[in-house]
């Protein structure tokens, strides 16, 4: 409200004093230079927001380049002087999940990947099939240990006495191989004195002392 009565205040000045001259310009009046400085602060400002904004982007986009500058290089054709540390696993299969990206810093205990565990859970199950299978044999063995020992310790006494029979047997046999030794003897005396009757005989056949049907 006050402006525009400036401004309406100002108009009647102007209407009613004379038009001043190109070489002579009027001085305006005291009240219209703060109108102009009202009127051209919001454009100031607006300028002073928008180099602000540009200094704050400048600002950023240099301290991006600053830390890229910093931290990554930016080359077509690079080599790299570090430390390669080989990975493998203790078991052998099909990568499921890798937990790690390339460059990134790991440390003792990560799980870096993750094996798809479906080969060993079949490995693991047919296991436990072979388990159950050797545990039903055992236990069926466990019954058939009586059956077993009864049969071992009967063919074992059935052995023994077959043994007992042999020793008898063995006895006879050295006792009848001692008859039969004996009678051999006997036999070889009896042939021994036979011939010698013989040529004692013939002896006497020949000086017919004797006749010769005896």
């Amino acid at each position: 409200m006050r402006n525009s009565r400036q401004d309406v205040d100002h108009v009647g000045l102007l209407e009613i004093e004379d038009v001043p001259t190109a070489n002579h310009p009027e001085p305006a009046p005291a009240g219209a230079e703060p109108i102009q400085q009202k009127n051209r602060t919001p454009l100031g400002r607006r300028k002073t927001f928008i180099i602000a904004a540009v200094a704050g982007l400048v600002a950023v986009a240099l301290c991006y380049f600053i830390h890229n500058a910093f931290l990554y290089e930016d080359t077509d054709d690079a080599q790299v002087e570090g430390h390669v540390m080989p990975l493998s696993s203790r078991i052998n299969g099909q990568v499921q999940q890798v937990n790690v990206v390339q460059g990134q810093l790991v440390h003792a205990g990560d799980v870096l990947v993750v094996i798809d565990p479906k080969d060993y859970k079949v490995a693991v199950d047919q296991a436990s099939a072979d388990l159950g299978d050797a545990q039903a044999t055992a236990t069926s063995s466990h019954l058939n240990i009586p059956i077993t020992s009864a049969s071992a310790f009967s063919g074992l006494d059935s052995a023994q006495v077959a043994v007992k029979n042999a020793e008898a047997g063995v006895l006879a046999a050295r006792q009848n191989l001692q008859a039969d030794q004996a009678t051999l003897q006997q036999a070889q005396a009896n042939a021994t004195k036979t011939d010698a009757d013989l040529s004692r005989y013939e002896q006497l056949v020949q000086k017919e002392d004797i006749s010769r049907q005896q």
